[in-house]
């Protein structure tokens, strides 16, 4: 399948992106030696998304897969929760561990992004840039959708950039339903993914007839994961949803000088 997308390492750029791996996910272990001794903040600071996403994932870990409300967040962090709760015991020490090593694995795929699109200083410059900013870190530390969101879109940019160089319908429809998977994850990733589609195969100079074709190939993929969740919203809650937050919430409590 990955003919086509050659990236090869010499030995010392293969350590090295080794070491800054092990450097991220040190510096990620030191912050959680801190957090676990703050009790305000952990295990769960009591009303904060991250206590209504563990209470979300408790009750599906639990057996209440469906709901009985429409998903006022994005579902698939805290489907993918109630799996590490049931695989780690409910340990949620070793869930923070869990995300941060996925973390500290983004910087494989900054690199390797960077590298590919430019060069090898510019991913060093990425790389370097992404363990220096500790704001990642913060969020990995919390049990919200961040941290696997930024991990499934590094993804999903890498496969985009697999399609650019192996353009069929059966990719594109692979690139849809991870889209659609990564728009549960974080709605707004959805404008990114559907235009990178849209410039692929207009770099490719298709007749319309194939640019149609491919691009329904790609939206067939993001419709079924998408409607997946409007079916379960409407037979659970009865109410024509395909997703929902507080996004126009959050942005008037950010944005009004009285809050």
């Amino acid at each position: 399948m990955l003919n086509n997308f050659k990236l090869t390492f010499s030995r010392r750029e293969f350590l090295f992106i080794i070491f800054c791996f092990v450097l991220a996910f040190y510096l990620r272990l030191i912050y959680l030696r801190d957090y676990v001794k703050i009790k305000l903040y952990y295990p769960i600071l009591k009303e904060s998304d991250s206590y209504h996403y563990l209470k979300w994932a408790k009750d599906i870990a639990e057996g209440d897969i469906l709901g009985r409300k429409v998903f006022m967040k994005w579902p698939f962090y805290a489907y993918f929760l109630a799996l590490l709760l049931k695989l780690f015991n409910y340990e949620l020490i070793y869930i923070y561990l869990f995300q941060f090593f996925l973390g500290a694995l983004n910087c494989i795929l900054i690199y390797i992004i960077s590298r590919k699109i430019f060069n090898k200083i510019t991913g060093l410059a990425a790389i370097l840039l992404y363990i220096s900013y500790g704001l990642f870190i913060f969020y990995e530390g919390l049990l919200m959708y961040t941290s696997l969101s930024i991990f499934l879109n590094l993804i999903l940019f890498l496969y985009f950039l697999y399609l650019r160089e192996n353009l069929n319908r059966k990719a594109l429809f692979v690139g849809g339903v991870l889209l659609g998977i990564c728009t549960l994850t974080q709605a707004n990733v959805i404008i990114f993914g559907t235009l990178a589609i849209i410039f692929i195969l207009l770099e490719k100079k298709l007749s319309l007839k194939y640019f149609i074709y491919n691009l329904l190939a790609f939206f067939v993929g993001l419709i079924i994961i998408l409607d997946a969740v409007f079916l379960r919203n409407y037979f659970v809650a009865k109410d024509n949803i395909l997703i929902s937050a507080n996004l126009g919430f959050n942005f008037y409590l950010g944005n009004n000088p009285n809050n």
